[in-house]
């Protein structure tokens, strides 16, 4: 019996754990103490309790990581509209969300405007930009650092595969002059 109640203090304490480090160590201790079980007990451990703390450990992990990364979660992510597009079509928008998931950490206010310098977009345009960006739910600032948001990532990825599609369709009209030339070098073409 002392088994049992060991194993529900070992659940209570993952699930009232603060960090992933508490919660892992909990997690550990729970897997030894279902050795201790019944054979058919332990089988119904390892199907039903186990994988919900696992999850509940990783969830953590996670919220962790987003916490202290570069990446905040911020609003609740949707399909990314056309006009959410828009939003980040401008080279500086563009420039500050690649240069903080580029570096993999948040970038400084200040170094966002020495890069709105380097691109000639005046001050005054690049908070105008950056607070477009807060309204659109793709940054957030904290401490004069801006953060990339789970939303501005889904943004920036879909750009991105805009702009891969666009390439390839330079590349395949590309191809096609350079076919059209090699035929003619080989007089197969009128």
């Amino acid at each position: 019996m002392e088994v049992y109640s060991r194993i529900r203090r070992l659940i209570k304490g993952i699930l009232d754990a603060d960090t992933y480090a508490e919660a892992k160590e909990a997690l550990s201790y729970l897997r030894k103490a279902a050795l201790e079980l019944p054979p058919h007990k332990r089988l119904i451990f390892y199907i039903t309790v186990y994988p919900a703390c696992l999850l509940y450990t990783e969830y953590l992990k996670l919220k962790e990581r987003a916490l202290y990364g570069f990446v905040r979660p911020g609003r609740e992510v949707r399909a990314i509209s056309s006009s959410d597009l828009r939003a980040i079509s401008d080279n500086f928008s563009k420039a500050i969300l690649i240069s903080i998931v580029r570096l993999r950490m948040p970038i400084s206010i200040d170094t966002a405007l020495e890069e709105a310098k380097l691109l000639k977009v005046s001050p005054l345009e690049a908070e105008n930009c950056i607070k477009k960006l807060m309204n659109k739910g793709f940054v957030m600032i904290e401490k004069g650092r801006i953060y990339i948001t789970l939303k501005g990532l889904k943004a920036l990825e879909a750009l991105i595969d805009k702009e891969i599609e666009k390439a390839r369709n330079v590349i395949r009209s590309l191809e096609e002059i350079k076919k059209t030339i090699k035929e003619y070098y080989r007089g197969t073409l009128p």
